[in-house]
Formats: structure tokens, sequence, C-alpha cells
């Protein structure tokens, strides 16, 4: 009986340890498949259009009841689309730093917004990857922001940021768009181009002034709540021996964005123009996507729609501003990427806009360190569960946030 025992032990260890051999392969060849099945198209352009200041939920296939993104929600048909994409911080200049590098703004160095930030030679940016690849590189943006002196042209062969704040509006940047296409689309390219259109003060051209004023959404009872006096500062003493970026930092601290507005006024006024310029930057971006599909690029490029951050318009208390709080109406943004003889499909996984760098370049079939991931196996395969990380505020003491698309833990240090 004993014997038995023991052999009968034998056996089902002999039986687990096959099984377990069977599974591996079978694992194995698993994983081989999904490889085999991840998107690549190495001879592919790279055709970037940004959107300043636009939040998801203001945006017609995430769900919004006005009509502002006609023409994106079809492309977003076509296009892979990712329902829960978060910036990485809720401002300009972090979030595109993040964004071209794959890196967290604590490893670019630059988190929140200070004219005095720079990103550093050392971090390679994929316009780097992509011209020492053989890629043409080009951009253009309307958001001064995003000026060399920021150092986010590094890699770029051409690069506009001539332009002063709202000085170029989404007409006349499509034209200029158009012309650079044009001229790129016989080579191999990377090119980018920046919309500031939807940024306050939200001033869209006459016809879209007042296109969605007074509709069924509108509410003329909701008047902004404007500050008080001596709430301009809080005046904190500067140390002597602080650098400009401190000071900025300081005085970046010390404005009073929350809570209350220096504008006065009714707050469905402020978002039905928001709402205008949401729908004239639409308008032209879909002349842009026209013309791509005229000069025959759609079927050699890879097309990516995003934007840096959302806006808050008077959500949480917030008013007219991003960068300061953790909410979604900042944190979530609209991404969709299409892809060459790639169906459309709709992806409820949430991603970070850092992870398009690495996803971009394994597509192309070049790699380069960073700490996004590679999301193509969302695009092959099903959602899971993912948690991404952001930060929101001004730098100092400011919060680290986790979300899964369904839940989001803050941590506030103060």
């Amino acid at each position: 009986m004993e014997w038995v025992v023991k052999g009968g032990v034998k056996v089902l260890l002999v039986l687990v340890l096959v099984s377990l051999v069977f599974a591996y392969f079978v694992l194995d060849l698993w994983e081989s498949s999904k490889t085999d099945d991840l998107y690549v198209c190495p001879d592919c352009n790279i055709v970037l259009i940004s959107i300043d200041t636009l939040r998801a939920d203001h945006v017609g296939c995430y769900g919004y009841v006005r009509d502002t993104t006609p023409k994106l929600d079809g492309f977003a048909e076509k296009s892979v689309f990712f329902k829960n994409a978060y910036t990485p911080w809720p401002t300009t200049s972090p979030s595109f730093a993040s964004f071209f590098t794959g890196m967290h703004p604590f490893n670019t160095g630059i988190e929140r917004l200070t004219q005095q930030q720079r990103l550093d030679d050392d971090l390679v940016l994929l316009a780097e990857v992509l011209g020492d690849a053989g890629y043409h590189t080009r951009g253009v943006t309307a958001n001064p922001l995003l000026s060399k002196k920021l150092n986010i042209n590094q890699g770029f062969l051409e690069y506009n940021d001539s332009f002063k704040w709202n000085e170029l509006k989404a007409d006349e940047l499509t034209i200029m768009a158009i012309k650079d296409l044009f001229e790129l689309k016989e080579g191999k390219f990377l090119y980018w181009v920046h919309y500031m259109d939807p940024h306050a003060p939200y001033a869209p051209p006459a016809e879209y002034k007042n296109i969605f004023v007074g509709d069924r959404y509108y509410d003329s009872g909701r008047l902004v709540p404007t500050c008080d006096e001596g709430v301009d500062s809080l005046n904190l003493v500067e140390d002597d021996g602080e650098t400009g970026y401190e000071i900025a930092r300081r005085r970046h601290i010390n404005n009073p964005d929350v809570g209350c507005s220096k504008r006065s006024g009714l707050l469905d006024d402020y978002i039905a123009r928001y709402d205008g310029e949401v729908r004239f930057t639409d308008e032209n971006i879909g002349f842009l996507l026209d013309e791509i599909e005229n000069f025959g690029l759609l079927e050699n490029s890879i097309v990516v729609i995003w934007s840096d951050h959302g806006e808050s318009l008077g959500d949480n208390g917030y008013y007219f501003f991003h960068g300061r709080l953790p909410y979604n109406s900042c944190l979530k943004v609209p991404l969709m990427i299409y892809l060459p003889k790639q169906k459309g499909k709709e992806v409820g996984t949430t991603v970070s806009l850092i992870d398009v760098y690495p996803t971009l370049l394994s597509m192309l079939g070049l790699e380069y360190e960073s700490d996004g991931e590679d999301i193509r196996g969302l695009i092959a395969g099903g959602d899971r569960e993912r948690i991404v990380f952001s930060s929101a505020g001004y730098a100092i003491d400011y919060q680290k946030i986790a979300a899964d698309g369904h839940w989001k833990m803050v941590y506030v240090p103060d």
C-alpha cells in the first residue's frame, strides 16, 4: 500500500511535470502567435496632429452631446480609438516633453510650466530616432510655449515656432500643413502640426462664435464666480539666491486660478465659445485629412491625433485653466491612431500618452528605451486591466495620480 501511494505520487508528479511542459510550449506558441499579430509598417510615414486644450468629453466619439467634432468622429471610426487615454501632466510643456520622449515628467525634468525649463540634450526624442533612420523630420506649432527654447525641436530638421500667442488660427495652419505635406509626400517623413485654437481666451471666428449659444444644452443662469480683491498673491517671500526657475514656480503657485476667475460673465457663454473653437478646429483638421487622403498618404502613413490636456471649464470649482488639479476634465484626452490596412477598433484599456513613443517605434521596426509600453497588443488582442500614472500641480508638492479607467487614486502631499 505504501509503495502504491509513493508510486502514485511519482506518477502524479510526472503527469504534472508533463502538463507544465506542455502548457509552457502552448503558452510560448500563443505568445509567438500574438507577436506575429502585432502591427508593423516599417516603411510608413508618421503624421502627428495635436490639438491644444481639447478635453476628451467635448469630443463627439467620446460621448459629447454637442456636434463639435464630426470630422474627428469620422476619423475615429477607421482608426484605433482609445477611450481612456491620459496625459502624464495636464499642461502643454510637460505633456509634449513626455510624448516625444516616452518618459514620465519626473524623468524629463519638465514638470509644470516655466519659461526656464528646457529638455536635456541627452534625452532622445522621437524625431531624433526617426531622423537617424532616414526620415525627413518637419514640425510646425501654433503654441509659442513649444518653442526651440524648450528644446522640443530636438531632432527636427525643420521646425517652425515663429508665431505669437493666438496669432496662427486653425485655417491658416491647415494651409501651411497641406503645403508642407505636398512637399514631403514623395519621401519618407515625420510631420507634426500643432493646433492652438481651443485654448483660452475662446475666441472662434464669427461664424463659429455663436454656433452653440442658446441651444438646449445652454444654461443662461450659471454665473462665473469672480475672485475677491487681495487674492492675487499669497505674498510668499522670495529667498535671496533663488534661481529664475524657482522664482517662476513661486509665481505660478501664487496664481489664483482655483475656485474663482478673473473673468466675470455667464459660464455657459465661455463653454459655448470653447465648443465653437473645437468645431472650427475640427473642420480644418477635416480639410487636412482630406488632402492627406488625396495625396495618397493614407496608404503608407500612420496618423496620430491627440490632445496634450483638457480644460476645466468650471468643473470642480476650477475655471478656464488646466494643470493644477487632478480631475479627468484636464487629465483625459482624445487619442486615435490610423493604421494603413488596419480596421478601425475601439480600445477601452487605459493608456498614457507616453505609450505612443515605444508603440510607433515598434510599428516601424525601431526601438529606444522609454517609460511607456508598446500597446500594439491592445490593438491585436482584447482589453485588459492596466494602471497608468499622471501628475498635476505646480512642481512643488504636486499630486501623484494612478488611474485604471474606472477608479483613480490621488496622493496630495500638501
